[in-house]
């Protein structure tokens, strides 16, 4: 009997034996033991990859980041910034044609790609951000940009994609030649976009809210543009932390949606009213519910 006690007691500490070498080994070789508590096990847990979106803009020359070759222009600015601050992934699709003004989506330099565009990238999101200055030059009758920027804008809701009407950045002609024409255009395409009533339209003022930013600060245009035109590099960059915030603070680390309307909803949206052909009042505000050549 004490035999057999003592052959077990022997066993017992061989086993404790073999494990303390084994847990030895294993630190001595930096192999860590498996996890034995709650918190070792979530740490073991990879992070989950972020959701993505895919984001489609339309515009001109300033929307497809001229003059700004290392930041790609304010609206890749700022869905990259949106990108590291939430958790999803915006895929920026730029569509946007140097040159082109709203009134030629269907025509010349778009040559009608648009609703292709919308099929076959099937974006989440819709940017439309004209610079305005290609409509300004031409003096292009506000009858026909309303009913244009109405086209674009009901074009991306069938496809169901949430659509973003950005103002552009100012440039020393929004001070001088175009001081009170391209303002103008601004108030008639937020019109028009306020006109939908609807919650995958929204509208970020990116022009006023500029304005402002510089006259706050008791800054000139001068530093932030080039050529007349275009805004520069820094142009870009201010533009383009000025609309990230403006998105991150209507829509937060969630996703940009589209919200499927109710009867009431589709019947008024369907009604959207083109405006008259004469600039309507429009909003100075950074963002409503919130485009450059």
């Amino acid at each position: 009997m004490r035999r057999a006690i003592r052959l077990a007691g022997l066993a017992m500490l061989c086993a404790l034996g073999v494990a303390a070498f084994d847990v030895g080994w294993r630190v001595a070789n930096k192999n860590p033991v498996h996890p034995t508590t709650a918190t070792d096990v979530k740490r073991s847990v990879p992070r989950a990859a972020p959701q993505s979106e895919t984001v489609m803009a339309i515009g001109g020359s300033v929307a497809y980041g001229w003059v700004d070759p290392h930041g790609g222009g304010y609206l890749k600015r700022a869905f990259a910034t949106l990108s590291q601050k939430a958790k999803r992934n915006y895929v920026f699709d730029n569509k946007a044609i140097i040159g082109a003004n709203s009134t030629q989506l269907n025509i010349t330099l778009y040559k009608g790609r648009y609703t292709g565009w919308l099929n076959t990238v099937k974006p989440q999101v819709v940017v439309i951000s004209w610079g305005l200055l290609n409509d300004c030059y031409p003096k292009t009758p506000f009858a026909t940009f309303d009913a244009t920027i109405h086209h674009e804008i009901a074009a991306a809701l069938r496809q169901k994609a949430v659509v973003l009407m950005v103002t552009p950045p100012v440039t020393k002609a929004s001070y001088t030649q175009y001081l009170t024409l391209e303002p103008k255009y601004v108030n008639s395409e937020v019109y028009v976009a306020d006109s939908f009533n609807s919650p995958n339209v929204v509208v970020f003022d990116v022009f006023n809210q500029m304005k402002a930013y510089l006259a706050e600060h008791h800054l000139s245009y001068v530093p932030y543009e080039f050529g007349g035109w275009h805004p520069n590099a820094k142009g870009h960059e201010l533009a383009g932390s000025l609309l990230e915030q403006d998105i991150w603070l209507h829509y937060g680390d969630g996703p940009i949606h589209f919200v499927e309307p109710s009867q009431t909803a589709q019947k008024s949206q369907g009604a959207g009213a083109v405006p008259p052909g004469s600039p309507a009042a429009g909003s100075s505000g950074a963002a409503k519910g919130g485009a450059q050549s």
